[in-house]
């Protein structure tokens, strides 16, 4: 991700998500399966630590979110990141998984492509609440996807994360 976007995306997203969804906190995390850009956010609840991380492309101008948990109070040290796929979601006997958040929604591995994402009606709507931006404006169109994604985010995290009580 070229880096006007990726350093608007980590700013933006944290605060879209602080909004949306306050109980999940930046975190940080020494482990090797988080990459560069990479931003976690988590929440400790009753029975296990709740993860979401910001996940930039690493070539292309994109992004997903993945969200998980760990019942053993850390970031989940899974064999391979997401750890889930369609087809094989976790359940509560699960002590530590990560998925991604499209898998999570019912549409497939999902990422949030900045200039590709502006030109559909999602992405209008919300840039016309924004009112006045420039949508030729690096902020203002990772705004608009960050937006879009808390919202996917904000829909489907609790169910999916209640999932491991």
């Amino acid at each position: 991700m070229r880096s006007e976007y990726g350093n608007a995306l980590r700013k933006i997203f944290a605060a879209e998500l602080s909004q949306r969804l306050p109980q999940f906190k930046p975190t940080k995390v020494a482990s090797d399966t988080l990459w560069a850009g990479e931003r976690a956010f988590s929440f400790q609840s009753p029975h296990a630590t709740q993860w979401l991380v910001l996940v930039p492309s690493q070539k292309d101008d994109c992004f997903t979110v993945e969200l998980g948990w760990s019942k053993l109070n850390r970031f989940p040290q899974v064999m391979s990141r997401p750890s889930h796929h369609s087809g094989s979601m976790p359940t509560a006997e699960t002590p530590e998984c990560m998925c991604r958040i499209g898998v999570i929604a019912g549409t497939g591995d999902f990422w949030w492509h900045i200039d590709r994402f502006m030109r559909a009606p999602e992405a209008q709507a919300i840039f016309a609440e924004l009112g006045g931006a420039l949508q030729s404006n690096a902020n203002t169109r990772v705004q608009v996807c960050a937006r879009a994604a808390v919202g996917v985010v904000a829909s489907n995290a609790q169910a999916f994360l209640a999932s491991a009580a």
